[in-house]
């Protein structure tokens, strides 16, 4: 609910203000992409409650998405400070990440349908496992949006 309130707050603010010398465009794709991201963490969030245990997997999962976090984070300040080399290590790393993620996401999928002992679980996990690797695209899609800007503004 306080990330949907600082994402209401930036749209605002984008539509009243000024920044120069970017494209309201590109901020407004930065602020989509981040909501995006906190859509899917909250979802996840939710979801975590109807399952009794956590599992390396997810504990993975929320490692990366911790990183991924950090990262964006010092993505954003280099972008405001106009360090685009540093932007695109950031986009690198992010990449790397969301990369890490999928062949998590195919590896924990391998393991819940290999010898699946209650179906209701498995199902439930899916869905975990599945969102959460999404999460990381949309982290990959800002570190495009970020890219896109290196190109345009560097």
């Amino acid at each position: 609910s306080k990330g949907d309130e600082f994402v209401q707050l930036l749209i605002s603010q984008l539509n009243k203000e000024y920044f120069p010398p970017m494209d309201r465009e590109d901020i407004f794709q930065l602020v989509a992409k981040l909501d995006d991201i906190l859509d899917g963490i909250e979802a996840c969030a939710e979801r975590s409650l109807y399952i009794e245990k956590t599992t390396p997997q997810l504990i993975r999962f929320a490692d990366i998405l911790v990183q991924t976090a950090k990262i964006l984070q010092e993505a954003f300040t280099s972008l405001n400070d106009r360090r685009f080399e540093a932007l695109h290590k950031a986009t690198i790393e992010v990449n790397s990440l969301e990369s890490e993620a999928d062949q998590l996401l195919r590896d924990s999928l391998s393991e819940l349908f290999f010898d699946p002992k209650d179906v209701v679980l498995l199902i439930k996990m899916k869905d975990i496992y599945e969102r959460l690797e999404k999460t990381t695209d949309d982290a990959e899609d800002i570190a495009d949006v970020f890219e896109s800007m290196i190109i345009k503004y560097a």
